[in-house]
């Protein structure tokens, strides 16, 4: 028996949740110039898609988990002096971009916007507008891959939470527990709703390629989204950092996975595994696989107590 469901404008209200998508286009130099001036960043993606955004709202609260551009963004634009990265311009970059991007990387500027957004919880009611990011540097307490480790039956959820009574609503806690990676792919349930939209993209100026985009599907017991940060640099790496959001809608709490993988072309070419076809290059899903886990941590986002 599947769950009573409403559409509503861009979305779908299921199991007291209203998910929608909001698609709009490329930023123009007004909306651009706003942005820099707002995230005091002196330089943006080429394509910037400034009001797209997913939003999991649970309707009882107000509160939602949203995935939106502004505050991926801004999650790099904070930290961009730690992820710099130098590289030799290609010979199609235009002088004017070429002397831009000098006059940053003089200034310690991560023009790759390596972002490691979270997503942003947000309650206008209560005023909250709290942006999560992970910090890739810091050490994790289920530092292993979900990939090969994932066999998620009910048993494996004996973890380290705290007792739900300690449980502060809408801050994320690590945990044990991991995705049902089974569920997800089972193809004898329907998808309700699905969708997916770019955050922001830009080419490097052919000297590669540094997209974010969200995705989402929702099914009659769950729904799922994945963001993705791909970043292609030629001839030096490759990096993809994924986060994940699950959530059985018999459960109180939403799962939460981040995931960051990296490694230099020299290191994919000793192992063996870089693509003799260069066209592979822009594969998302099969340069993933062949990229090696620099962390993995999973956490729990409860939205209500075990009372409610």
């Amino acid at each position: 028996m599947f769950p009573s469901i409403k559409r509503v404008e861009n979305g779908i209200e299921i199991k007291d949740w209203r998910i929608t998508i909001n698609r709009s286009h490329i930023l123009n130099s007004t909306g651009m110039e706003k942005f820099e001036n707002d995230l005091n960043a002196e330089l943006l993606p080429e394509m910037v898609f400034g009001e797209n955004n997913f939003d999991f709202e649970y309707i009882p609260s107000g509160y939602s988990l949203q995935f939106n551009c502004f505050d991926s963004l801004k999650s790099w634009s904070d930290n961009d002096k730690q992820n710099c990265l130098k590289v030799f311009f290609s010979q199609n970059w235009s002088q004017d971009r070429q002397k831009h991007i000098n006059s940053l990387e003089s200034k310690e500027f991560d023009w790759t916007f390596t972002t490691h957004y979270k997503g942003t919880v947000i309650s206008e009611a209560d005023n909250v507008h709290d942006i999560h990011i992970e910090n890739p540097e810091e050490n994790s307490d289920n530092n292993e891959s979900s990939d090969d480790n994932n066999n998620n039956n009910e048993n494996d959820n004996n973890n380290n939470d705290k007792d739900d009574e300690n449980i502060e609503l809408w801050k994320p806690i690590v945990t044990d527990e991991k995705i049902n990676l089974e569920e997800l792919k089972r193809i004898d349930i329907p998808i309700l709703f699905s969708g997916e939209i770019f955050l922001f993209e830009d080419e490097l100026a052919d000297n590669g390629s540094a997209i974010a985009t969200v995705k989402t599907r929702i099914m009659p017991n769950f729904f799922f989204c994945l963001q993705r940060f791909f970043l292609r640099v030629d001839e030096v790496l490759f990096r993809v950092i994924d986060v994940r959001v699950y959530h059985e809608f018999d459960k109180n709490y939403i799962l939460r996975e981040y995931q960051f993988r990296e490694a230099s072309y020299q290191q994919l070419i000793d192992a063996e595994t870089l693509p003799e076809d260069k066209s592979e290059y822009t594969n998302q899903a099969l340069i993933k696989r062949i990229l090696p886990i620099k962390k993995t941590k999973t956490e729990k986002i409860y939205f209500k107590s075990n009372d409610q």
